[in-house]
């Protein structure tokens, strides 16, 4: 069974055509993982009052933490760069619970964002989610950008948790299951 999501063409908003690839981080891309957080954290930091020295003393603390905790609440997931022709972009990591695919993160460098790379991975996901027969859930900041884009894709709140709330994607079929 394939362990990355297969990804296609993803069109930007100038009509170029950009090549999108996921493959599993490694080794050198610790720097990278760090800059991706702290580009998800620039408008919290933008109004933490901190010097830059903190500002980067507490984003590789905390992505150091998130990393390591996904990994041992995660063990057998997929933890994926996302790479807009071959320059890294991103992440996307996602987990193939038994009951249902849990995506854990996705965040793209602000040059990157709005392109439609988040959008066409989270289609890919749900492609895969169909036809698995599985909803897909995620939790997200309600502050986050990102909530807007799974709302129209489908996702529907099934718990709040405070800041953040927890998401469901169920496929269409399922869902008619459960009305019955």
């Amino acid at each position: 069974m394939e362990r990355v999501l297969d990804t296609r063409l993803v069109e930007k908003r100038s009509t170029q055509f950009q090549k999108i690839q996921l493959r599993p981080v490694g080794r050198k891309d610790e720097s990278f993982l760090r800059k991706v957080f702290a580009a998800s954290r620039d408008a919290e930091m933008e109004h933490s009052g901190w010097t830059a020295e903190q500002k980067k003393s507490f984003v590789k603390a905390q992505s150091k933490l998130q990393r390591e905790d996904y990994v041992r609440r995660h063990p057998g997931a997929d933890f994926c760069v996302i790479e807009c022709n071959k320059t890294p972009v991103g992440v996307f990591h996602m987990d193939r619970a038994p009951e249902h695919l849990w995506l854990m993160d996705i965040a793209v460098l602000k040059g990157y964002r709005d392109m439609g790379i988040e959008r066409r991975l989270v289609e890919r996901l749900l492609t895969e989610a169909t036809r698995a027969q599985k909803p897909v859930r995620l939790n997200i900041e309600k502050s986050n950008p990102y909530l807007a884009l799974f709302r129209e894709m489908g996702f529907v709140q099934v718990e709040d948790q405070g800041f953040r709330i927890q998401l469901e994607w169920v496929p269409r079929s399922r869902v008619a299951v459960r009305a019955l």
